[in-house]
């Protein structure tokens, strides 16, 4: 991303231009780890500073994250019965 044509891209240059809308533009490339390492130098250095955009990164993180739990293999059926009858059974229910 060049937020300006004027001269090359350095993260203290970069992070001294980026404003609230371009961090926000940046934000889900930079949460899958897609960003040049100018670009997430300077949206880092950015959140670092900014507590509008702060608050949303964390959002993302934790979406993120709760996606990914969601993806995770399921348990197997049969542990799932064994670990449901064995709290029965500490109930004291009976199989029949």
């Amino acid at each position: 991303m060049h937020i300006d044509d004027t001269g090359p891209d350095t993260p203290e240059r970069t992070s001294a231009m980026l404003d609230c809308n371009a961090a926000m533009r940046m934000l889900w490339d930079f949460l899958d780890g897609h960003l040049a390492a100018a670009d997430d130098a300077a949206l880092r250095a950015h959140m670092d500073k900014c507590s509008h955009c702060f608050p949303h990164a964390q959002f993302g993180e934790l979406l993120l994250k709760a996606v990914a739990e969601q993806r995770r293999a399921p348990e197997s059926t049969a542990s799932v019965r064994d670990g449901v009858l064995a709290r029965l059974a500490l109930e004291g229910y009976e199989a029949p």
